[in-house]
């Protein structure tokens, strides 16, 4: 039997309209439109489905996933400025990936989820309880803040979109509790944004479980989360000398890996420098058209490993991407491009199969 949800998990993820998808499965808008819902059985496009997508039938024959809603507070939030084309592609090529990678979950060690869900707290209090349950120091910069967060059982996937409108979303995955902590960003962005984002979505799944205020109010307190767990208060703040000075913020931006943006804004919420101070360090920048994008050598890069680590314990190195796709009825080359999306082995990782403990194959396929 083919499940509609599938059908159209599929034609979004190719970015096409119920009427483009029918022209190509020899089907009218209205029937793709109730194949999808469920209300007619969809045996009779089999052939030309597979033909057309690449998607094997036992794909289409299989149950949908865990719950990753597309309506979820985050994605609202932050993918309301783009066209439903991009948004579903989006949305379905992360809801893949998340699938994926809680199918093959089981089969290694657990990794246990260490986010706190916090209820009546500020920001920069949420900030240091998370630093704290994570297991980070509650000072100091955090070096790499991707592999300490998928340490903590956050999933990140990375996604690819060039648009000045999308930075990410985040949400509780899964139909039941215990839910996943899933965050999904812009692997466009240079290398301090994509760390002040995912550190803004970590904000987004520790406070905000459900809309309360303008979603203004919850982007800046994300914002405030950020900003005291990537440069805490107490630490910064002797850092900061007076006068500021471009080869400073340079060596601040290396030390703390955040943009010289983020850090000038720090320092005038920490009363380092005066509103007007501020506001002079911003024309400067914009000066040198570095409102939008600093220079991205003087953070290094971070990407994200843990779906690709967990292939690899199962699939050998390099992965077995052939064997992979058979067995979770994905196309190859559907499987070849998101590993892609995340980092390979490093050497040091040679013989071992450290995330968080030991990860290890903890049952046969």
């Amino acid at each position: 039997m083919i499940h509609g949800e599938r059908v159209k998990q599929v034609r979004e993820l190719l970015g096409l309209t119920q009427e483009q998808f029918g022209e190509q499965i020899g089907a009218t808008q209205a029937i793709v439109a109730h194949i999808e819902a469920g209300r007619v059985r969809a045996d009779e496009f089999a052939q030309r489905l597979v033909f057309k997508t690449g998607f094997p039938p036992a794909f289409f024959e299989r149950p949908p996933g865990p719950g990753f809603p597309l309506g979820s507070l985050m994605f609202r939030a932050h993918g309301a400025s783009l066209d439903s084309k991009t948004l579903g592609k989006l949305h379905r090529e992360a809801e893949l990936a998340n699938e994926l990678l809680q199918a093959m979950m089981p089969r290694v060690t657990p990794i246990p989820v260490r986010v706190p869900r916090l209820h009546e707290t500020t920001p920069a209090e949420a900030a240091r309880v998370t630093r704290a349950a994570i297991g980070l120091a509650p000072d100091g910069p955090v070096p790499n803040l991707t592999h300490e967060l998928e340490k903590a059982g956050v999933v990140i996937l990375p996604v690819h979109v060039e648009s000045d409108h999308f930075d990410g979303f985040s949400l509780w995955a899964g139909d039941h509790e215990p839910r996943v902590p899933v965050m999904v960003i812009n692997a466009e962005r240079p290398p301090d944004r994509w760390r002040w984002n995912v550190c803004h979505e970590l904000g987004h799944l520790v406070l905000h479980h459900a809309l309360r205020g303008g979603l203004a109010e919850i982007e800046r307190q994300a914002d405030q989360f950020a900003a005291e767990f990537l440069m805490p208060a107490d630490s910064v703040r002797s850092e900061l000398p007076t006068p500021l000075t471009l080869p400073v913020l340079a060596d601040l931006k290396r030390r703390w890996r955040v943009s010289m943006q983020a850090i000038i804004r720090r320092a005038r919420d920490l009363g380092a420098i005066t509103e007007a101070q501020y506001y002079y360090w911003l024309r400067r920048l914009a000066s040198k058209g570095w409102r939008k994008s600093e220079p991205a050598e003087l953070v290094m890069s971070e990407k994200p490993r843990l779906l690709r680590k967990i292939a690899e314990v199962l699939y050998q190195v390099p992965v077995d991407a052939e064997r992979l796709a058979a067995d979770y009825r994905l196309p190859t080359r559907f499987v070849k491009r998101l590993l892609d999306a995340y980092a390979e082995q490093p050497s040091r990782e040679k013989n071992s199969k450290l995330v968080s403990g030991r990860l290890t194959l903890v049952r046969e396929v």
